[in-house]
């Protein structure tokens, strides 16, 4: 009896052993195909990207001069902020007429 007993342990143990073994290499390759379709879609295609045109790198370049003029004030003192606001709104009354 104890012979059967044996094999029968022995095969179950094999059995778990493949088991884990699938399961790890399984493991392996969705992590590798996941990164493998992340580096794939992190680059950027240089077709897929369009050129800015002189309209639009002109709005950036507005855009930033705001942005920096923006963080200034943040951060700034109250006194200043004042004075810079009064400043911004006279240049834009002056800059439409």
């Amino acid at each position: 009896m104890g012979g059967s007993g044996d094999l029968f342990l022995i095969a179950v143990s094999v059995a778990s052993l493949a088991l884990i073994a699938l399961s790890v290499f399984g493991i392996v390759l969705a992590c590798l195909v996941y990164s493998y379709q992340r580096a794939k879609l992190g680059k950027p295609d240089p077709d897929a990207v369009p050129q800015l045109d002189a309209e639009t790198r002109d709005e950036l370049a507005r855009l930033r001069a705001r942005v920096a003029t923006l963080e200034r004030l943040a951060t700034d003192g109250d006194r200043r902020l004042a004075n810079q606001i009064e400043r911004l709104s006279k240049a834009e009354v002056s800059s439409r007429a």
